[in-house]
């Protein structure tokens, strides 16, 4: 399962950046010089840069099993942090607090080009739907969101928006593991 994480973590960041009008032809020979690829002697960085449009590193260890992406595009002034290790993104508000046998699958922070940073958080966890909806119910509630909550069969679906910031939080069953998943899912505001 991390492998599948981490090639889908690889494969956002490079759709990220074709978003940011990267192209994924051949470089003709004027672009070589300001554009390339830069590969670290181990194998184990890889940073596309482009001069219109910014930079993407990719970073790998152990045998590929652990996977960290960081983007900067320069036209939209956005970065992005991908990573399939499992840990929180840095600068998620400490009350989100995860189960204690959360899995985490992947997490992701972006920065806009206004400074506001958007977070998701992917992960597995043996507790039941209705656990982690009146968990995540709870700890949003206390931070000042309104809460809007759907039950149907198998998932849940959770989300508030305050003066500080909107969440999405969507519960499914994942009956192939035995598990839940939970992807939660939070962009600040000004």
């Amino acid at each position: 399962m991390r492998r599948n994480s981490a090639a889908a973590a690889v494969l956002a960041a490079f759709i990220w950046l074709a978003g940011c009008g990267a192209s994924g032809s051949a470089l003709d020979e004027a672009d070589k010089v300001k554009d390339g690829v830069e590969v670290s002697e181990d194998g184990s960085e890889v940073t596309i840069y482009s001069s219109d449009d910014g930079e993407i590193t990719v970073r790998s260890d152990n045998d590929g099993e652990s996977i960290q992406i960081d983007g900067e595009n320069k036209q939209t002034g956005e970065n992005i942090t991908m990573s399939n290790e499992q840990e929180l993104p840095e600068g998620l508000p400490e009350l989100i607090d995860l189960p204690d046998d959360a899995v985490i699958i992947t997490s992701t922070k972006t920065t806009g080009e206004d400074g506001l940073n958007s977070y998701l958080v992917a992960f597995q966890t043996m507790k039941s739907i209705a656990e982690c909806g009146e968990q995540y119910e709870g700890i949003f509630e206390t931070l000042g969101f309104e809460v809007a909550r759907l039950d149907t069969d198998g998932t849940a679906v959770l989300t508030g928006d305050n003066t500080s910031g909107a969440f999405t939080v969507m519960i499914m069953e994942n009956e192939q593991e035995g598990a839940r998943e939970v992807t939660i899912s939070y962009t600040e505001k000004q």
